[in-house]
């Protein structure tokens, strides 16, 4: 997870959106669905504080959506009710073979070689298209 917060972080350069995934990452579980209703608390346990700390939340979260690593619907909450959080690894791969500016050769090479390590076979799939993203 480390070098993928890296990458988000380039890929969001000047409004580093890492820490806002992981934060997600970490309370989606096996469904990878999180509610996004308090947005207070989320906002604080991603790293943001103060009169702004929902707002600066909010526009790392319209990244994280613009990028493809989540998934957004609305709900009682507000725009921003509820998020699916899709498979980091294929968002990078994808966004590193459509020439997506941000992301290295040496940190994806390190996110290839990690999922390796652990079995993973993100990398080793056909690349998402439009049908099976």
């Amino acid at each position: 997870m480390p070098i993928i917060i890296k990458i988000i972080d380039d890929l969001t350069k000047g409004t580093p959106a890492g820490n806002t995934f992981f934060e997600l990452w970490c309370r989606a579980y096996s469904e990878m669905y999180v509610s996004l209703g308090a947005a207070g608390t989320l906002a604080t346990h991603s790293g943001y504080s103060g009169q702004r700390a929902v707002r600066m939340w909010q526009d790392r979260i319209e990244l994280l959506e613009e990028l493809g690593f989540i998934r957004t619907k609305s709900g009682s909450a507000g725009r921003f009710a509820h998020a699916v959080i899709l498979n980091p690894h294929k968002i990078i791969r994808q966004l590193r073979e459509t020439n997506h500016g941000g992301i290295t050769t040496e940190k994806y090479e390190a996110l290839v070689e990690r999922a390796t390590e652990i079995g993973a076979t993100d990398f080793k799939d056909p690349p998402i298209t439009a049908q099976n993203s």
